[in-house]
């Protein structure tokens, strides 16, 4: 994995190496080295590649069959917690994550729940309807702010660009909620 966080690094700065970040993890998942980083930082990388133009991500091969790589880990009762939320994530903004099998259950609505299921200790994960775009808990990610933040923190820092991806937002997500008016 130090390869592909290599790239992932390059890719950040601006070099069109993102096609090279999916063939190392296509390499490592070839080669039997499976599991769930792999397959969350391959997710990643097929998303951006779809949201970055060519000239910024470079040549990408095709895509990934990720509901097959999915079932190749064991299917989704085999995934964790943090996994099925960074899925969430992910299918949240790019609903063409999981290609033809954006329904039940790989949608961001049931991967977050089963999140929050597995996790049950997690804040993060029980007010996954807010960081999903529901504003109906706001005022429970308001109390919970600071615990929020370290749990995102713990969760998403440091994990490449899987990281990057997640981690910013959902930050910026709970430093919204303070702005937004309390009822």
């Amino acid at each position: 994995m130090a390869e592909v966080h290599a790239l992932e690094r390059a890719a950040a700065l601006g070099a069109p190496v993102l096609g090279e970040v999916v063939r190392a993890l296509c390499d490592r998942w070839a080669a039997g080295l499976r599991d769930e980083d792999c397959l969350l930082h391959l997710v990643v990388a097929e998303h951006l590649g779809r949201v970055r133009p060519t000239w910024h991500a470079g040549p990408l091969p095709e895509p990934q069959p990720i509901p097959a790589m999915i079932e190749a880990l064991g299917g989704l009762d085999a995934l964790g917690a943090e996994t099925c939320f960074a899925l969430a994530w992910i299918a949240h903004f790019d609903d063409a994550v999981f290609g033809d099998f954006a329904a039940d259950p790989f949608t961001a609505e049931s991967l977050a729940a089963r999140a929050a299921r597995l996790a049950p200790q997690s804040r993060l994960f029980a007010l996954w309807r807010f960081f999903l775009g529901e504003r109906d808990e706001a005022e429970q990610v308001h109390r919970l702010r600071r615990v929020l933040l370290h749990e995102i923190h713990a969760r998403f820092s440091g994990r490449g660009a899987l990281g990057t991806l997640i981690d910013p937002p959902l930050r910026k997500a709970v430093r919204t909620a303070l702005r937004t008016p309390r009822l």
